[in-house]
């Protein structure tokens, strides 16, 4: 992959190019100009200015894409396909990750972005963290409540490592933090926000063409590629990932059981039929001597 490339689809973005329009200037696969994209905006270069839309827009952010930039983000993008010693993927994708704060003060801000609805004024401020990634900070006035979001940016997580949990915690709490010290913010009741997708990549052919068709929802499970590329992962927290997680060693420990038995069945049935032909064949006829 050409460095340059890099470039070219950040210049296009914060020039106003969708994602489509970029792939057929470009002459690129969708699946790779979107991850680049992502990479791009977790990584603190790009900003979307209309989350909610199903053709998303981006503007540049405070934090400048420089050369030495774009060889880290060809890393994490390595990082994010990176595979286990025994062949399976390691890795979880952690996204739409908020934490809360209630407002008891603060300074005057200069927002990024306000808007209104339904009587209720929104505020984004995003600001590019190092080593982290660009976090969105949104306050939410109401005319009963105040509160200030933490949006951590996409984490890429190894399932070795145990819950995720306690370092989306700790990371949300640094940036609550540096907007205290920033802003001179009072808060209260910090708590984790209810939702955040955790999800693994899909390789198998078949399931990566019908996550690109649709999404199919499995219980508390869904299968889709509303990211650019096919993932299969919750929204009911990281406990039902885990579930799933801890069913994999015993379904191998279930299939290795069976094909024991199946091979101490096999050697039984072997054993048996050997038993069934010695009584089955026919007694040899008595032989007579003749006394004189």
């Amino acid at each position: 992959m050409k460095k340059e490339v890099w470039a070219e689809i950040y210049d296009l973005c914060i020039q106003g190019f969708p994602a489509k329009k970029i792939c057929r200037f470009l002459g690129r696969d969708k699946a790779q100009v979107s991850r680049m994209i992502k990479a791009l905006e977790s990584s603190g270069f790009l900003l979307c200015v209309n989350a909610g839309d199903k053709v998303k827009f981006y503007r540049a952010t405070k934090k400048p894409l420089t050369p030495s930039d774009k060889n880290q983000l060809s890393t994490i993008l390595q990082k994010k396909t990176k595979k286990t010693d025994d062949g399976g993927s390691s890795s979880l994708s952690c996204h739409a990750i908020s934490f809360q704060v209630k407002i008891i003060s603060m300074d005057s801000i200069k927002w990024d972005k306000t808007w209104k609805s339904k009587g209720v004024s929104f505020y984004l401020y995003q600001y590019p963290f190092e080593n982290i990634g660009s976090i969105s900070f949104v306050r939410i006035e109401g005319k009963s409540s105040d509160i200030l979001k933490i949006n951590l940016p996409r984490f890429t997580w190894d399932v070795r490592k145990g819950s995720p949990e306690p370092y989306l915690k700790e990371i949300a709490l640094l940036a609550v933090d540096w907007f205290h010290k920033r802003f001179n913010l009072s808060f209260s009741d910090f708590k984790r926000c209810s939702g955040g997708h955790f999800e693994i990549p899909v390789t198998d052919p078949d399931l990566v063409k019908i996550a690109q068709y649709s999404t199919v929802k499995l219980g508390d499970y869904t299968l889709d590629s509303s990211m650019g590329f096919a993932e299969f992962g919750s929204t009911k927290g990281y406990n039902k990932m885990e579930a799933l997680f801890s069913l994999i060693p015993r379904v191998d420990k279930l299939e290795q059981d069976m094909m024991k038995l199946s091979d101490t069945l096999s050697k039984v049935s072997l054993q048996m039929d050997r038993i069934e032909k010695l009584f089955s064949q026919p007694k040899p006829p008595d032989s007579f001597q003749d006394v004189t």
